[in-house]
């Protein structure tokens, strides 16, 4: 079912309807939540938890909602470099890992705050 809103908020992300995206997004994290809690060894379900919030965060980032997309990229980001660290030789684990600093970057940008996203772009690689 989660996969079925998240593509229902897609579509309506695609439409610019991003008040029903939001809805649907929030929805399927929900269950993506719940799912990561029922099978805490299925490391799928939390992959999905950050990738939801990572459109959570694009969404209210084309709303103009900088505070509260990086609060959702900070979720995704926090589970992304765990599951990067536990899994370094994981190609998609560091891919989704690159993938929120640069979508943090792009908000810090739109927000114009630029001293903080020189900061996420010049961070060392490991």
């Amino acid at each position: 079912m989660a996969k079925t809103y998240w593509n229902i908020a897609n579509l309506q992300t695609a439409q610019n309807n991003l008040d029903g995206s939001l809805e649907n997004y929030g929805k399927a994290v929900e269950i993506y939540q719940q799912l990561a809690i029922d099978e805490p060894d299925n490391s799928r379900h939390l992959r999905n938890v950050a990738l939801t919030n990572k459109n959570i965060g694009s969404v209210l980032q084309l709303r103009g909602n900088y505070e509260n997309a990086l609060a959702h990229f900070q979720k995704s980001l926090s589970i992304d470099s765990e599951n990067a660290t536990k899994n370094p030789n994981d190609v998609s684990a560091q891919l989704d890992l690159s993938f929120t600093y640069g979508t943090i970057a792009s908000a810090l940008r739109d927000a114009k705050n630029f001293k903080a996203q020189s900061k996420i772009t010049k961070k060392p690689s490991k």
